[in-house]
């Protein structure tokens, strides 16, 4: 049912709607592949942050397998996920069809090989240009993920009225950060909430869009 608030100011719709304690439940998390930078720590960069007055923009960098795990957990609870990822890669966007196989490059180009992930990071052909919600996952028997269901923000013309389904080794490829609550990321990593936050390069590019 339609339902309107107003008028209000942003702070009263954060006290009268959210609040600290409800913020402060959600982690933002994500995976870089490079070496160099610790898991289980907090990456961040300087000069970049939502309002002037607030934190660092960062991630808690976890493997790759703990971030699908916390989506995995926070759909189970019947809780939607927001994410990023490097959206335009390997996409249908008319389809609604994200799969690094979508498209048989090889058979068609000179084969060229692939970046390893880690110089991915480094060289900005991965980073996060979009953010969307999953709003489902489909699990193999083991509980494996297949592929997940994405709701979309470019309206009901793309995909299926809004709604997209990404392989999991999509996934894998493209996803940059996730935004889970604590009680469903593994306690191993959440030490690293404690810990001073590693400082990246101000233009890193995982950074570029988070």
């Amino acid at each position: 049912m339609f339902h309107r608030i107003g008028p209000t100011s942003p702070r009263e719709f954060f006290a009268d709607y959210i609040g600290e304690a409800e913020l402060d439940k959600r982690i933002v998390i994500g995976c870089d592949p490079r070496p160099e930078h610790p898991v289980g720590r907090v990456l961040t960069v300087p000069f970049y942050r939502s309002v002037s007055e607030g934190r660092a923009v960062g991630l808690l960098n976890v493997p790759m397998d703990a971030m699908a795990s916390a989506g995995i957990a926070q759909l189970k609870a019947g809780r939607a996920v927001y994410f990023s990822c490097d959206v335009d890669r390997d996409t249908d966007r008319e389809a609604g069809i994200m799969d690094p196989d979508l498209y048989r490059w090889d058979e068609t180009l000179t084969p060229l090989g692939e970046f390893p992930d880690a110089d991915r990071a480094r060289y900005a052909a991965l980073e996060p240009s979009h953010a969307m919600t999953f709003t489902g996952v489909n699990l193999a028997d083991d509980g494996t993920p297949l592929t997940w269901r994405v709701e979309n923000s470019w309206g009901e013309k793309y995909g299926r009225k809004g709604i997209f389904s990404m392989s999991h080794s999509w996934f894998v490829r493209h996803m940059v950060t996730c935004v889970v609550e604590r009680e469903f990321i593994d306690p191993a990593y959440l030490s690293g909430l404690d810990a001073e936050p590693v400082e990246l390069a101000a233009w890193d590019p995982l950074f570029s869009g988070v």
